[in-house]
């Protein structure tokens, strides 16, 4: 089991209330090991396993408890997938992909 970990956008919560009502709706689904959230940065974080749970029955939980999660926001598991897809394809000087073309130099040619 690998777990992911999230970080998602949540709109409408102005209340501890509000935070228990999340969490409740999250730590409900088979697969969620740890959540939490916080009205006052708007956010929430969720530990879960990919194999039992995805992201959106997470989305549609905290939805389903009368909350607006933003699905914009890159997530980590985003960028580990974008990572592991392309860390041969593109040049990354800072850590992150970058969307410019590297050269292949092990072969010494730039892939296109």
């Amino acid at each position: 089991m690998v777990s992911r970990n999230t970080q998602i956008e949540i709109s409408g919560m102005s209340c501890a209330t509000c935070v228990g009502n999340v969490e409740d709706a999250l730590d409900a689904l088979d697969g969620v090991e740890e959540a939490s959230a916080n009205f006052a940065a708007d956010e929430g974080h969720v530990t879960y396993d990919p194999d039992r749970v995805s992201l959106a029955e997470i989305y549609g939980a905290i939805e389903g408890a009368g909350y607006a999660p933003e699905r914009a926001r890159r997530t980590a598991e985003a960028i580990d997938i974008i990572r592991t897809l392309f860390a041969d394809e593109y040049v990354d000087y800072d850590g992150a992909p970058s969307r410019r073309r590297g050269t292949n130099r092990s072969r010494g040619t730039t892939r296109t």
